[in-house]
């Protein structure tokens, strides 16, 4: 059986992509120059423009394979069977985690933000908010529907998918997060979320 391969070229961009993120990270957006992606890639300049016509155009293939990640991630996290509080966690790391891993907390994560916010025209919506609101409302009103939570509880679902992605957002701004502690806030949220959907109304 003939093992399959990744073209080079795919491989290529893969590679400068990367290279432009650690880079990005370290140093933010202004000041990552298209030579010095070049270097931190070990690819000659004039690769680079083989596959991207400057940096905002590998900034916008960056930005496109982490929102492609973030919405597998989202879809499995739909179609998994586990117990509602980890089904909640998940959708919930799908978004904000994900974010996460790809540039952290990193001095420079603002300037990337506000990059992506001021060009919508290139990069799109700057969030998909809406849309992890949507799945949120989604998972905990089928849950409702199978006995899994309470519809007369003392609160909305719309209300607990509210506090769920502040307290997701908030979390990924302490100081010093990392991927193992966040995980854990997400899943101490979706049980009180769980917990507060249960509760008698007075």
């Amino acid at each position: 059986m003939a093992v399959q391969t990744r073209p080079s070229s795919t491989l290529r961009i893969d590679q400068i992509v990367a290279a432009t993120r650690r880079l990005f990270i370290r140093h933010g957006y202004r000041r990552t120059s298209m030579d010095d992606i070049a270097t931190e890639a070990s690819v000659a300049k004039a690769t680079l423009y083989l596959h991207f016509s400057g940096k905002e155009a590998i900034f916008k293939a960056m930005i496109d394979c982490c929102r492609a990640q973030i919405e597998t991630r989202l879809n499995d996290a739909e179609r998994s069977d586990g117990p509602l509080q980890a089904r909640l966690a998940n959708l919930l790391y799908a978004y904000y985690g994900t974010g996460l891993e790809w540039f952290g907390d990193s001095s420079h994560l603002r300037e990337l933000y506000a990059v992506v916010v001021q060009d919508p025209a290139t990069f799109g919506p700057a969030a998909v908010e809406d849309q992890l609101s949507l799945r949120l409302d989604g998972a905990l009103t089928a849950a409702i529907a199978r006995g899994e939570a309470c519809a007369s509880g003392a609160v909305s679902v719309q209300r607990v998918c509210r506090v769920l992605m502040n307290a997701a957002a908030g979390a990924k701004r302490l100081d010093g997060v990392n991927l193992e502690d966040y995980r854990r806030s997400l899943d101490d949220a979706a049980v009180v979320a769980v917990a507060a959907l249960s509760a008698p109304s007075d």
